[in-house]
């Protein structure tokens, strides 16, 4: 990354840190040993408003915490997400082990939500994000990371997703904030699909592919070549013809009309 900014840590815990390259510029407009509070422009010229955050993790103070972002709300109209750890969670089914206090800081999280008009933008992966890192009973995990975002957000950036990956040495899941959905850019890699063993071109197409002549010299394996030649060949014969998936799409869409009559009745 070329650039960042930071915020100093209290002690042992906390400190923030943000980090950048050209695709994008920062505008650290507002922070506080909690969050940072930027403006972000697109090289497309489109802008908006991201606050990163970490949740006070004493729960007496964290109403504080709470109080600033509602005040970053005044006002706001343009496009808004707010991420990170908010060392709080919406909901029981957010949390597995321990015991059931904390009711009243739960509700404190989801007035600050209703007050800016932020909404969860949900998440694709593990359910929790952090862990205690215990076995058995001793276990406790929580859903403490998350993205939010207003509905000017939700409506410029539709295709938005949210990934929860694995937690490498850290008790926290990182997450992965994709504006475009996670569509893919460039090439994509070949796929082997089980349904074409099906289709009556399959083997003729593979096995004429198969015994092609190898290019010698090249600085590629024998047999990463035939790979190549054989999927080039699945690709043209049977990708491009519908005809395998005719059959598949049909019956589905026979299963859902029936289901459907079933419903209305």
């Amino acid at each position: 990354m070329q650039y960042c900014f930071g915020v100093n840590s209290t002690s042992a815990a906390g400190g923030l840190g943000l980090f950048w390259n050209d695709a994008v510029s920062v505008q650290v407009l507002q922070y506080y040993k909690h969050f940072i509070d930027s403006r972000v422009m697109m090289k497309d010229g489109a802008t908006f408003y991201m606050t990163s955050v970490y949740g006070d993790p004493i729960k007496g103070r964290r109403q504080a915490v709470w109080d600033q972002i509602v005040m970053l709300d005044q006002g706001r109209q343009d496009e808004w997400i707010c991420y990170g750890d908010f060392n709080s969670f919406l909901s029981w089914h957010e949390k597995e082990g321990g015991n059931k206090s904390g009711g009243r800081d739960m509700e404190k999280f989801i007035n600050m939500l209703d007050s800016c008009s932020l909404l969860d933008l949900g998440s694709h992966g593990p359910t929790f994000t952090w862990s205690n890192k215990r076995k058995g009973k001793e276990r406790i995990r929580v859903k403490l990371d998350r993205a939010l975002s207003n509905q000017a957000w939700r409506r410029t950036y539709a295709d938005t997703s949210v990934m929860v990956k694995a937690a490498i040495n850290s008790d926290h899941a990182p997450l992965v904030i994709d504006t475009e959905g996670g569509r893919f850019k460039g090439v994509r890699p070949f796929r082997f699909e089980a349904m074409w063993f099906h289709h009556p071109d399959c083997e003729p197409i593979a096995r004429k592919a198969w015994g092609q002549p190898t290019s010698e010299g090249v600085d590629l394996p024998i047999l990463n070549q035939n790979f190549s030649i054989a999927s080039t060949h699945l690709k043209s014969g049977i990708i491009k013809s519908s005809d395998i998936y005719n059959p598949i799409l049909g019956g589905f869409s026979e299963s859902w009309n029936v289901s459907k009559g079933s419903l209305v009745r």
